[in-house]
């Protein structure tokens, strides 16, 4: 009969420690280990038990966090990546036209002062043989009749802008011939000017021509030529 109750008082002691310690376990137990149903019940019920102005305070807070809009700040800077290629092509093509121009050749007309009469009817040309090399035959007519055909270099490197024009300066030597009433005359010809590109169709001409060995001649050509491309 005495053993009887000491078993069972042993019994009833180890059943009162193991009630004791499951609670323990069951709070030590990690979140991450509880399914995930029982694991969104627990937090809802956190969430749950906050008071309810502690919620609307962190939900204002949350809304009036100002948002800057990405779309239209991506927006002005593609416009700008957009816009500014368009600028710099038009730069090089406005280089690239006044090259053409520079380069061309021409023919076109204008007026002779001085070298076959005072005041000539003149048809002046450009043929572009060369980058910077022409041959630039001109016909002057008025009282007398002459030809003259010099070849040229381009002075690229030394040309300037007046009034947003393009000044490109040229020297040359060659020979001409007059008709006058002392006869049949050809001379050595020396000739200077400056050829200025108005557009790409049109340039304006200016050169300074003089006749030396057998006659000494001068005079001033001016005149405007339309560019039909390279020789």
């Amino acid at each position: 009969m005495f053993v009887s109750k000491r078993f069972w008082g042993a019994f009833g002691f180890a059943v009162l420690i193991m009630g004791i310690s499951l609670p323990v376990q069951a709070q030590a137990e990690p979140l991450s280990d509880l399914p995930s149903e029982q694991l969104s019940g627990q937090l809802s019920g956190q969430l749950s038990e906050q008071p309810s102005e502690q919620r609307s305070e962190g939900l204002s807070a949350v809304e009036l966090m100002p948002i800057e809009p990405a779309t239209s700040q991506a927006a002005s800077e593609s416009s700008y990546l957009a816009a500014e290629p368009s600028a710099v092509e038009l730069a090089q093509g406005r280089r690239r036209t006044s090259g053409r121009a520079a380069n061309s050749s021409f023919i076109g007309v204008g007026a002779d002062f001085g070298y076959a009469d005072d005041v000539s009817f003149a048809v002046i040309s450009k043929i572009a043989i060369a980058d910077q090399i022409a041959l630039r035959p001109s016909v002057l007519i008025g009282d007398d009749f002459s030809v003259l055909v010099p070849v040229t270099y381009d002075f690229v490197r030394y040309s300037a802008e007046i009034g947003g024009f393009q000044l490109i300066p040229y020297a040359g030597v060659g020979a001409s011939y007059a008709d006058d009433d002392d006869g049949d005359d050809f001379n050595l010809l020396l000739s200077a000017g400056a050829d200025i590109p108005l557009s790409r169709q049109f340039t304006f001409n200016a050169q300074a021509n003089l006749g030396v060995l057998n006659d000494t001649d001068f005079g001033v050509t001016v005149g405007v030529g339309y560019n039909f491309g390279a020789f």
